[in-house]
């Protein structure tokens, strides 16, 4: 029996005391027994929300994104628009590299809370970050920063990405268009055509043939 299992033989089995547990094993780095007492907890009760929570932390930190996904939807349905869900969602959406699932979320927010510079900050540093669109990072870090001016890394960021270029980068290339090739140094010499001989012109022909009439003037 571990120390752990004493702590919980202690405080009882209840979902409270199999969260706490875990809690504290997940603060430890002890992420399996974690794992097991939050799953425990669960099975207390399916809808308790702490746990829900915590165990999708835990498994955003282990990057299983898809089940941190899961567990954060079972909270959405029991506690709907629940804000801490939505930017651990956000969280996961981004460590797994679909920024736009990110944003489509970032965008419902926006909806719902058209005066939150929090989201607006969170869209500016996916297009600066994730999706190098400095035009639309600077549109909603602007947003932001009008909302609450006190952001002093975001005014850092603003002034640094009106003086970076959004034209696209090719590896392994200048970006300078190619120049044509030469075409007549790269044809080979041909030689001149050879003069034609001289032809003898053709010997007049006679006035008139034999058996012919001849030609009377004045006809």
């Amino acid at each position: 029996m571990t120390a752990f299992d004493t702590a919980v033989e202690v405080a009882g089995h209840t979902k409270d005391s199999y969260n706490n547990v875990a809690t504290a094993c997940a603060e430890a780095a002890f992420t399996n027994e974690a794992a097991k007492y939050y799953s425990l907890a669960l099975k207390v009760d399916p809808k308790y929300e702490s746990a829900l929570r915590n165990l999708a932390k835990l498994r955003l930190q282990q990057k299983e994104y898809e089940q941190s996904i899961a567990l954060l939807g079972r909270v959405l349905e029991i506690r709907r628009g629940d804000p801490e869900a939505h930017w651990l969602l956000i969280r996961c959406y981004r460590d797994r590299g679909t920024p736009d699932d990110a944003l489509a979320l970032l965008g419902k927010m926006a909806q719902a809370q058209p005066n939150d510079a929090r989201v607006y900050r969170e869209m500016g540093l996916i297009y600066l970050q994730d999706k190098h669109n400095n035009t639309m990072a600077q549109r909603f870090i602007t947003q932001s920063l009008t909302l609450d001016p006190t952001q002093e890394d975001l005014q850092a960021l603003i002034s640094q990405t009106t003086q970076q270029d959004d034209s696209p980068q090719f590896p392994g290339m200048d970006n300078d268009l190619p120049q044509a090739p030469n075409i007549n140094a790269a044809m080979p010499n041909i030689p001149a055509m050879p003069q034609m001989p001289n032809i003898p012109a053709m010997p007049s022909m006679p006035g008139n043939l034999p058996g012919s009439n001849p030609m009377i003037p004045g006809q």
